[in-house]
């Protein structure tokens, strides 16, 4: 049986510098990315994540985690 406070994602992506691309530039040098669907559920330090059930992890291996951005150049 699930709780209200357990914490789900389709996918999480972690292990990655994670650029917000918020007002403030703000950069998560070891962190993760939660997705529910078609949505970003949440974004966070590596750590905030431990507890999540997730149906599928990418271990981002230090590379970069753009979310919302869309590359067209690629």
């Amino acid at each position: 049986m699930s709780t209200a406070s357990e914490k789900r994602a389709d996918l999480l992506v972690s292990n990655g510098r994670v650029l917000t691309l918020d007002e403030k530039g703000t950069e998560l040098a070891a962190g993760a990315v939660a997705v529910g669907g078609d949505r970003i559920l949440a974004m966070g330090p590596m750590a905030d994540f431990k507890d999540w059930k997730v149906g599928r992890s990418i271990d981002a291996q230090g590379g970069l985690i753009l979310p919302g951005l869309i590359n067209t150049h690629t």
